[in-house]
């Protein structure tokens, strides 16, 4: 019995795990042009700031300097020129704002803009996904020492 019952509970943990492995990839083209999640797809950092793909996140306290804004505004210009540039030719073309739950990282995040955007694009939806690192033990360590009051504080939010 009691091998029985070790047997079934690896069974589950392996279905389970097995489940959570990975992600589709999408394919190498959307629309008749290379995929880019870049176009559909915007990553806030652990402060609410916008994280830009291959540029190191500023510290909360740091002033943002031009380069860092004008890059900022490069990014989301980029994605709305790409929105109605496709609209131009599909007036039907809507936007559509697809905000991932928890427990997701960046990369399950990007994996996901990746997966769905060139479906959503083939029924019409333009998405942009809005995303977050929200890994289980990410958020409890961060609650647990950064975050008071919705606040990010290391100061005050010694474990209470």
């Amino acid at each position: 019995m009691r091998s029985t019952a070790s047997w079934l509970v690896a069974m589950v943990l392996a279905m389970l795990l097995g489940g959570c492995a990975g992600v589709p990839t999408a394919p190498p083209d959307c629309e008749g042009r290379p995929f880019d999640p870049q176009l559909h797809a915007i990553y806030i950092n652990q402060f609410g700031e916008l994280k830009l793909p291959n540029v190191a996140d500023p510290a909360p306290s740091q002033a943002q300097d031009d380069s860092l804004t004008q890059k900022e505004d490069a990014y989301a210009a980029r994605i709305i020129d790409h929105f109605k540039e496709l609209r131009a030719g599909r007036p039907q073309l809507r936007l559509t704002i697809f905000v991932h739950g928890g427990l997701n990282t960046f990369d399950t995040a990007w994996k996901r803009a990746a997966e769905y955007s060139c479906d959503m694009l083939r029924d019409g939806q333009y998405a942009v996904f809005i995303g977050w690192n929200s890994g289980a033990f990410t958020n409890y360590f961060d609650h647990l020492f950064r975050i008071r009051a919705g606040e990010y504080n290391p100061r005050r939010a010694v474990p209470t």
